[in-house]
């Protein structure tokens, strides 16, 4: 028997579809009787009735079994802790108290099960799961895929630029094969990492923040095949599909027939019961959004610049490109995203400018620039912009539909 876990926080009923698609992959990918997958779902007050049906109704069609456990009821105070010690993170984040729930495995999982499989809702399992759940683990505390196995990925790992976890140890907490035996045991150190995150706003990682803070000497290293990362490609659609587990974050779901993995989750969510006949009243209404959005953009456009020079952020191998594509004279700034101190030194250009300048941020993972920046002071709109926003589908960025994949 295969134990799955996952996190739920279903503000709006809009996140259950990703966790839904995430698990009907997996069942799909591992089929009884070859292997029985029981799958545990963590969740609050959020998840509905409803939702909570359609998640009976995967796992009956597959034969596979699922479990429900109310944290809210289950781990009252442990939550109530958590939001109150993290309160200022959790107003600023991008993220949710949910992120959490993997900290509380041990307390909610029954002590006769040894070992579990924890997976973010925002993966794809494009392989049998059992390959993963065969991994020995012998007295290490967990296994995870390193950040720098998905190298490329810009994040601000003050963690690790502080000095407190090694870069080449720290790792991604989206994918994890959790020893229970062994972490029942470590309840102590948790809460020290728990408080110690919790004291510098700067680690903003948070629950992935505090298992390295803890387990970054103490783990088991996977082959990325089990975690890796896809990104949006700004310049080429196309990707190689292989037998892994992907995730995925942010603008790389994409309604972009183009694009191999886009197609991929297409292919199981539409297999949920999440996908019906107002998938396509929300998709017009957004596509009506987004004319109205474009026309907005031409004025908003003209204000930004006004009386301000253009400086560019760019990874190096796409500096040729987008020299050409945004006709860069010799007097406008390019800073190379080329090292974790890019940021900082990013950060610093601005101040320097003085709101003289308009800074393009030319980078596939925008999302953790634009978090980094904004903490810092600066805001989107004024001081730097999205430079992906200005191309065009004949300059190799296809329509960003993300919103429109959040609407389906």
């Amino acid at each position: 028997m295969i134990h799955v876990c996952y996190g739920l926080y279903d503000k709006d009923g809009r996140y259950s579809k990703f966790t839904a698609t995430s698990m009907l992959s997996l069942f799909e990918n591992t089929p009884p009787p070859t292997q029985s997958v029981i799958v545990h779902i963590l969740h609050d007050n959020t998840l509905t009735q409803e939702n909570r049906d359609k998640f009976i109704y995967i796992a009956g069609r597959y034969g596979q079994i699922i479990k429900f456990y109310n944290v809210e009821i289950l781990c009252k105070d442990l939550i109530a802790g958590i939001k109150k010690i993290f309160a200022k993170q959790l107003e600023t984040s991008v993220f949710t108290v949910a992120m959490f729930y993997r900290l509380f495995v041990t307390t909610l999982i029954a002590p006769e099960i040894k070992k579990i499989i924890y997976l973010d809702s925002d993966t794809i399992i494009n392989l049998d799961i059992q390959e993963l759940w065969q991994v020995k683990l012998g007295d290490k505390v967990l296994a995870a895929v390193t950040e720098k196995d998905n190298s490329g990925l810009i994040q601000d790992l003050s963690l690790c630029l502080d000095g407190f976890v090694n870069y080449e140890n720290y790792f991604n907490s989206g994918v994890l094969i959790l020893n229970l035996k062994v972490l029942r045991n470590e309840r102590k150190s948790i809460e020290k990492g728990i408080n110690f995150i919790a004291s510098n706003p700067r680690y903003t990682w948070c629950d992935q923040d505090i298992l390295n803070y803890c387990f970054s000497e103490k783990y088991l290293k996977l082959p990325v095949k089990f975690n890796q990362f896809v990104r949006s490609e700004r310049f080429n659609g196309k990707n190689t599909i292989d037998e892994k587990i992907y995730h995925y974050a942010g603008q790389s779901l994409q309604l972009n027939p183009s694009d191999n993995f886009n197609q991929l989750w297409l292919k199981y969510f539409v297999k949920t019961p999440f996908f019906n006949e107002n998938s396509f009243i929300n998709l017009y209404g957004g596509i009506q959004q987004l004319h109205i959005q474009q026309k907005k953009f031409a004025v908003k456009v003209s204000e930004i610049m006004s009386g301000k020079k253009r400086a560019f952020f760019i990874v190096p191998s796409d500096v040729a490109t987008l020299k050409n594509t945004f006709q860069i004279k010799s007097d406008e700034d390019i800073i190379l995203a080329d090292s974790p101190q890019s940021l900082q030194k990013l950060a610093d250009e601005i101040k320097n400018a003085k709101g003289k300048k308009v800074f393009f941020i030319a980078i596939r993972e925008f999302l953790a620039v634009y978090q980094s920046l904004t903490r810092a002071g600066f805001t989107y709109g004024k001081d730097f912009v999205n430079a992906f926003e200005f191309l065009s589908d004949a300059e190799g960025l296809p329509l960003n539909s993300h919103f429109l994949v959040k609407l389906l």
